[in-house]
């Protein structure tokens, strides 16, 4: 199925001093089987009116990230939607995820503090501006994943290019 007739989702969170995106055209990235919890991700890239307009990445199945540089007159925007499998019991997710090829020196960050019940998914999603710098940047997982049977650590680092 090429991406253009994916059917079209809805995620609606807010983020404190980020743009939020509320549609989008990309689907939930699959949950592995066997349980766990798991975290998974798309980019986006496009304008300041649809910053979901072309399909960059996801986390499965993976291909290279390769997002767009934002030059001068010419702002690049992207959204990134993160979601938060739970496996087989209910889970709280906290934690930290940096996006590192936003345009502000930091980049961004979403602080998960949520719970999905089991058999759900729970979202969160963030629009910036791409850098003005090409080169190596990443988006980087921090995640704590709690269960009834324990506590799991995520931890991802994907790499992203910008040019």
């Amino acid at each position: 199925m090429d991406r253009s007739s994916r059917p079209r989702r809805r995620v609606w969170i807010a983020a404190p001093l980020i743009l939020v995106s509320s549609c989008s055209s990309h689907q939930v990235p699959p949950v592995t089987p066997g349980g766990a919890p798991q975290v998974g991700w798309v980019i986006m890239h496009g304008d300041d009116e649809n910053p979901n307009a072309e399909f960059v990445c996801q986390s499965t199945p993976r291909t290279d990230c390769i997002v767009p540089v934002s030059e001068p007159g010419t702002k690049r925007f992207s959204a990134v939607h993160v979601y938060f499998h739970p496996g087989s019991a209910d889970t709280k997710f906290s934690g930290n995820i940096r996006i590192g090829f936003f345009g502000s020196q930091n980049g961004a960050e979403i602080k998960p503090s949520l719970s999905a019940k089991a058999g759900a998914i729970e979202g969160e999603s963030v629009t910036g501006i791409v850098t003005d710098r090409s080169g190596s940047h990443e988006l980087s997982i921090d995640v704590t994943a709690v269960t009834t049977g324990g506590t799991q650590q995520i931890r991802e680092r994907i790499p992203i290019t910008v040019r």
